[in-house]
């Protein structure tokens, strides 16, 4: 018999002992390893510690900002945002990463502010990109107005009104805008500011003359604040919207040959002339360029253009042109002007003496004009002469080419108007009373004028002895051209 007592189940008891005794080490090290690392991951974020910037600072200063900062693995940049007076955004490399740094930038105030306040937003990056939170700080700023923006048209046109709205800011209060405008406006004025405040929004109008002098405007916008404090000047140019010079010309319906043609120009531009020209086509061709110095925005100027005796069409185009200080042509018109081609005209065959006696001279004075000079006058001499007595019943004869004596005068030089004296001896015997001149002109064409015709009575009869010469005795009494048998030209009547 077996007298040992075992108490069931010791063995199991002492392994489940055993188990909890060595999981109370395992979990009391890992309480006592909590202190040293929490396993937070906010930890491993960079952290801006510190930023530091000035209080108050002037326009175009220089300032330091100094960043503070610290990363578990590495600082390696600096990101900084100004906004405000600034508006700018910069980012610092570093040469290595570090765990904590001490960073000082330098940043420049601008001289034009449109704010009071320059906000600076400073964070870091590390070198595996994990970025901190944002740490921001505030500088005062002061100095002169600026003009922040201006509006103007991008062109305009002279005689209209030109609209500018002008935007400025200032860390003092803005009292004043001051306009200073050149070329097709000439002014310098200035703009209250009422009330005087450190943001202007300023609607100003001004007028642009007509006929401009110019063909832009130049803009200087600056503002005062109420220390007399001023801003750098804006300026701008705005354009002129030019049209091409206008022109007209007084142009004569007509003009002879030989003549002056006479061409009044009036012209005008914005861009000031510079240049008139005449030209002239058709029966002639020339051209006439008058040039003004100094330029006019309006000028007048008369245009003689001589013209040949022998023109070679019967119209002239005559067309008138202004030029601009931008070589700018003008629209034109172009005038007809007629240039009369006609066949010469006889205007007058005028006795000295309206009778006179057989065996004297007849004197006759002829004015002839031509649209082409006159070369040559023609004189017949018909009625009672000593190659044809009675010769008046051939006046009509063979188509006007009527025959007996005749007088040939050469022009010489030929010209447009022609007066020539011209004598011839009577017969001694009177065997008719009426003694006629038939006479007739040719131009350089050798165009024929009718045939004018001019009388003298002869009285009594003379001996056959040397003609003596008459004192000529001018007629003044006028006389009037009447057609005569067979359309010639009658020229006097019998008393």
């Amino acid at each position: 018999m077996n007298n040992k007592i075992e108490m069931p189940g010791t063995s199991r008891v002492v392994r489940r002992l055993s188990a909890l005794l060595l999981a109370g080490v395992v979990f009391g090290g890992a309480c006592q390893g909590d202190n040293v690392f929490s396993g937070d991951i906010s930890e491993y974020t960079p952290v801006v510690t510190d930023l530091s910037v000035p209080q108050v600072a002037f326009a175009g200063d220089n300032v330091t900002v100094r960043v503070d900062a610290v990363a578990a693995r590495g600082v390696s940049r600096i990101v900084l945002a100004l906004r405000g007076a600034v508006s700018k955004d910069s980012v610092v490399e570093l040469d290595e990463p570090l765990a904590r740094i001490s960073e000082v930038i330098s940043l420049q105030v601008p001289q034009a502010l449109t704010d009071t306040v320059v906000t600076v937003h400073a964070s870091v990056i590390d070198q595996v990109g994990n970025s901190s939170s944002t740490r921001q700080s505030s500088i005062v700023v002061f100095g002169p107005p600026s003009i922040s923006n201006v509006l103007a048209p991008a062109i305009v046109q002279s005689g209209e009104l030109m609209s500018l709205r002008v935007s400025a800011f200032g860390s003092r209060k803005i009292s004043q805008l001051d306009i200073v405008a050149t070329g097709a406006i000439q002014t310098d004025t200035s703009v209250n500011v009422f009330p005087a405040r450190n943001s202007v929004v300023q609607d100003i109008v001004l007028r642009v003359p007509a006929p401009a002098q110019d063909t832009v405007i130049a803009l200087t916008i600056s503002a005062v604040d109420e220390l007399g404090a001023a801003s750098p000047g804006k300026s701008m140019l705005v354009p002129l919207v030019i049209a091409p010079p206008t022109v007209s010309a007084i142009v004569p319906p007509s003009v002879q040959a030989g003549k002056v043609l006479s061409v009044g120009v009036s012209a005008s531009s914005a861009r000031q002339i510079a240049e008139i020209r005449v030209e002239v086509r058709g029966g002639f061709s020339t051209d006439k360029v008058f040039k003004l110095s100094p330029t006019q925005a309006n000028a007048l100027v008369f245009v003689d253009v001589p013209l040949p005796e022998n023109l070679l069409a019967p119209e002239l185009q005559v067309r008138a042109i202004a030029l601009d200080r931008a070589d700018v042509l003008s629209a034109t018109d172009v005038f007809t002007v007629d240039a009369p081609q006609g066949t010469p005209l006889v205007v007058s065959a005028t006795p000295y003496w309206e009778t006179i006696t057989a065996s004297h001279y007849a004197d006759f004075r002829i004015q002839a004009t031509g649209d082409r000079p006159i070369t040559k006058l023609r004189v017949r001499w018909r009625g009672f002469t000593k190659d044809k007595p009675g010769g008046v019943n051939d006046l009509h004869e063979n188509d006007n080419i009527l025959p007996g004596p005749e007088t040939i005068f050469t022009v010489d030089p030929p010209r447009l108007s022609v007066t020539e004296d011209i004598a011839v001896e009577t017969p001694c015997v009177r065997n008719d009373a009426v003694f006629y001149a038939l006479v007739t002109a040719y131009d350089a064409d050798l165009n024929l004028s009718p045939i004018v015709m001019s009388t003298v009575f002869l009285t009594g009869d003379a001996l056959c002895a040397d003609p003596v010469d008459v004192a000529p005795v001018v007629v003044t009494t006028p006389r009037v051209d009447a057609r005569g048998p067979g359309g010639i030209l009658q020229s006097g009547s019998r008393k």
